[in-house]
C-alpha cells in the first residue's frame, strides 16, 4: 500500500511549474473493474480468507468552483454489481473447517472542501479534507462443512463434552479456540457495516494549470472512522458501534486525452486499504465483529467535461 500511494505521489513530482488558469466547475463519470480482497480474524484462532471478487464499478465526481483558489468535491463511488467467490475458515492446526460462498458490494460517498496551495508554484495541487460515508454489504451463502475434521475432545463453557466433528446433517456445532462454539448456518447471512470518516489528503490535476497535451491525475487520502455501525442477520435485534478505530487509506492516479474542447477521456487507476479493529463483544448474544480487512483496487475509464 506504501508503495502504491509513492506512486501517487511520484505524479506530484514530475509536474513542474505551471502558470494559473481560472477555477472551473468539473465533472467526471467513469466504469470499470474493481477487484476486493476481504478477510476476518476473529484473534481466537479462527480466520476467514477467500479469492478476491470481480466487481463492475463506477465513478462519479463533480468539482464546484467557489472562487479562484477554493472549490468542493461530490464523489459516489460504488459496486454495480457483485461478483460470487469462495471463501474459506481456518481453526488453529485443525485446517479448514467451513466453506461458503461470499458477495460483497461497497458503497462511498464522499464531501471534501479543496483548496489550492502553493498558489503560483505548483498550480493544480489542492489540500483536500472533508467526510466519506462507505457502506459494506455482504452475503454468505452455500456452507459446507468437510467430513473428517481432526480436532480433540474438549468442553464448552457449560462443561459439556463436545467433539470437533461435523456431520452431514450439520447438527453438530464448532468449537472455538476459547471453549465456546459457532453454530452451523442453516441458510443465508447477511452483514451491513456504515462508517463515517473524516479524511485528509493532496490531490493534483493537471486540469487546474495553463499545461498543455496529456492530462495528468493524481491523489492521496487518510481517513479515520468518526462512528461505525454494524448489523448481522444473525442477531436481528443486536448492533456493535464504535469510533475513533481503524483507518482508511486511499490513493489514485489517472491520465486524460482531449478528444473535443471541454471533453477529455480519463482512464485512472485507485487502491484503497481499510481496516477495522474487532467490536466489543454483545452481553446479550456473545456476539461480536472481528477484524475485518478490505483491500481494494479499481481500474476505470470514462469522461470528463467542465462547463
Amino acid at each position: 500500500m506504501i508503495k502504491k500511494i509513492g506512486m501517487a505521489m511520484a505524479f506530484f513530482g514530475v509536474m513542474g511549474v505551471a502558470s494559473a488558469q481560472e477555477n472551473q466547475n468539473l465533472t467526471l463519470f467513469t466504469l470499470g473493474m474493481e477487484s476486493v480482497q476481504y478477510s476476518e480474524d476473529t484473534g481466537s484462532g479462527i480466520k476467514a480468507l477467500g479469492k478476491s471478487m470481480t466487481n463492475l464499478t463506477q465513478r462519479s465526481s463533480g468539482y464546484t468552483a467557489v472562487d479562484d483558489h477554493f472549490g468542493f468535491y461530490i464523489t459516489t463511488i460504488s459496486t454495480l454489481s457483485a461478483g460470487q467467490v469462495q471463501e474459506a475458515w481456518t481453526f488453529g492446526n485443525y485446517g479448514t473447517v467451513q466453506t461458503n460462498q461470499r458477495k460483497v458490494m461497497l458503497t462511498d460517498l464522499e464531501l471534501s472542501a479543496a483548496w489550492e496551495v502553493l498558489d503560483h508554484y505548483f498550480d493544480g495541487l489542492q489540500l483536500v479534507s472533508g467526510l466519506n460515508l462507505n457502506r459494506m454489504s455482504f452475503s454468505r451463502s452455500g456452507f459446507i462443512y468437510p467430513q473428517g475434521t481432526q480436532g480433540t475432545a474438549t468442553t464448552n463453557a457449560a462443561g459439556n463434552v463436545l467433539s470437533f466433528a461435523p456431520n452431514a446433517n450439520g447438527s453438530v456445532q464448532q468449537l472455538t479456540a476459547g471453549g465456546g462454539y459457532l453454530a452451523r448456518q442453516p441458510g443465508a447471512v447477511f452483514e451491513d457495516s456504515t462508517t463515517l470518516l473524516a479524511e485528509i489528503g493532496l490531490n493534483y490535476d493537471s486540469f487546474f494549470s495553463d499545461a498543455q497535451g496529456i492530462r495528468f491525475l493524481g491523489g492521496i487520502k487518510a481517513g479515520i472512522p468518526l462512528y461505525y455501525y454494524v448489523t448481522n442477520s444473525n442477531y436481528p435485534n443486536t448492533s456493535w458501534t464504535s469510533s475513533f478505530k481503524g483507518y482508511n487509506l486511499h490513493a489514485n492516479i489517472g491520465l486524460g486525452f482531449q478528444i473535443k474542447d471541454n471533453f477529455d477521456f480519463i482512464v485512472m487507476g485507485s487502491s484503497d486499504y481499510r481496516f477495522r479493529p474487532s467490536t466489543s463483544v454483545d452481553p446479550a448474544t456473545g456476539g461480536v465483529v472481528p477484524n475485518i480487512t478490505v483491500t481494494i483496487f479499481r481500474a476505470t475509464a470514462g469522461l470528463s467535461w467542465s462547463f
